[in-house]
């Protein structure tokens, strides 16, 4: 169907460290005729219980009705998109922009992902100091 959207089979792999470690995700595509997304289990379930039919209009999967965590079917290839890692399970869904995709269609995807310090990271070592100066404070003679 055009524009349908597929999704990975496997989830993407997932931060452990999610409130501790940030994660930023930056992917871009080697096809301007293909669009990239990222959607949670739940939509991934929910777009696979929608029969693709010509009577689900609206209700189907496809580059407008799909509900991205990240990315959308007006994504561009060369600019891509980036998305902040929350936790939970994801999968990276794809779809032709115009008519369908070819059968053993190829997409070459790059990415790179920043790790950074969370809030709750940062407010954590400034209390783990604070209690160490108080300690070492007030135990000296």
């Amino acid at each position: 169907a055009p524009n349908q959207a597929f999704f990975s089979e496997e989830p993407l792999p997932s931060n452990p460290l999610i409130g501790i470690l940030s994660t930023e995700l930056t992917l871009t595509w080697d096809r301007d005729d293909v669009w990239i997304g990222i959607v949670d289990e739940d939509e991934k379930n929910r777009c696979e219980d929608v029969p693709s039919s010509f009577f689900s209009g609206g209700l189907g999967c496809d580059g407008v009705s799909t509900n991205f965590a990240a990315g959308s079917a007006d994504a561009k290839s060369d600019t891509g998109f980036t998305w902040e890692m929350e936790s939970g399970t994801y999968f990276a869904a794809l779809g032709a922009k115009d008519g369908a995709l070819a059968e053993g269609t190829e997409v070459k995807i790059d990415y790179e992902a920043h790790i950074g310090h969370s809030l709750f990271s940062i407010v954590l070592s400034i209390f783990v100091l604070g209690i160490g100066a108080t300690l070492i404070y007030y135990g000296r003679e």
